[in-house]
This record gives C-alpha cells, structure tokens and sequence, in this order.
C-alpha cells in the first residue's frame, strides 16, 4: 500500500512539475514504467496521464506509451483499465477529436475518460 501511495504521489509530483524541459522530456518514461506496474490504479493513472501529456505537448514522441497503452487496451485483466486504454488510443487516433478537448476538462481523471466517451460517440456520428 504505501509503495502504490509513493508511486502515485511521484507520478503526480512529476506531472506538477512538467514545465521544466527536462522533466517533459523524461516524463514519457516515467509513465511508461506506471503503464507496466501490476496495480491497476497506477495504470490508470499513466494512462491519463499520457494522454494529458500527449494533449500538451503534440509534438513531443510519445511512440513507446502508445504502443503500451494499445497492449493495456487488448491485455489488461479488467474491463475498466481496458475501456480507459481504448479511449486513450481513440484520442491519440484522431487529430481532429483532439481538437474537442479543451484543456479545462483535465482536472479530474474520471470525468475526463466519461468527457471523452461521449464525445467519441458524438464525433462518430456525426463524422459519418
């Protein structure tokens, strides 16, 4: 337990402190080692994570998370981090559903993944 509170609390230190370009740049590892932890809620958290990364910075290579992420979305051992994992990839995807996002929506992982499912179905729609 106190070995998922620490990596939880350095994943969101790292997070807070993302403006530093060095900590930008080694933020894709980090939350690739969180995307192959055994804990679910830290897998949970770097796929937020990663994709909060990837909204902010389009330009940095997030190559090795989305291979991850797309493993998580065919692998995982619960439907929840699986559906998470699936969104993830749908926004990665889709440059123009990226555009969708306003930044605002970030403040809370679980309302964010319940935003973007809703406007997948709503761009699926209406994209067809």
């Amino acid at each position: 337990m106190n070995t998922l509170i620490v990596t939880i609390i350095t994943i969101m230190c790292i997070s807070a402190f993302a403006q530093n370009g060095k900590i930008v740049n080694n933020a894709p590892d980090n939350y690739l080692n969180a995307l192959k932890s055994s804990n679910e809620g830290v897998m949970e958290s770097a796929i937020f994570l990663s994709l909060k990364y990837h909204l902010f910075y389009p330009d940095n290579d997030i190559g090795k998370l989305r291979r991850e992420i797309e493993k998580i979305s065919k692998n995982s051992n619960t439907d929840r981090v699986r559906y998470k994992a699936y969104l993830a990839n749908k926004v990665f995807e889709s440059p123009d559903f990226k555009s969708t996002i306003e930044k605002d929506d970030y403040k809370d992982a679980n309302q964010f993944f319940t935003m973007v499912s809703k406007e997948l179905m709503e761009y699926r729609l209406t994209s067809q």
